[in-house]
């Protein structure tokens, strides 16, 4: 049997909720181990399983100077 991997499409959003900035992320289909990177921050979920259009909070850790640029976060 031959089996595909459909590339998933993954949408980004940043916004500050009680004084924490969050990124929210959203899948078209499902997702495994999902993974945000950025060079100068950290997040609070790491490696996660997603149901075709869950989305979900992100709370990024530590402080930083710069604002959340959603650009510089890798998946």
């Amino acid at each position: 049997e031959k089996y595909s991997v459909t590339k998933c499409e993954i949408e980004c959003l940043s916004e500050s909720k009680n004084d924490k900035d969050i990124v929210k992320i959203k899948s078209n289909s499902l997702s495994l181990f999902v993974d945000l990177y950025h060079p100068n921050l950290s997040f609070n979920m790491r490696g996660l399983i997603m149901l075709p259009g869950e989305e979900i909070e992100i709370e990024v850790e530590g402080t930083s100077k710069e604002e959340v640029n959603i650009n510089k976060i890798k998946m």
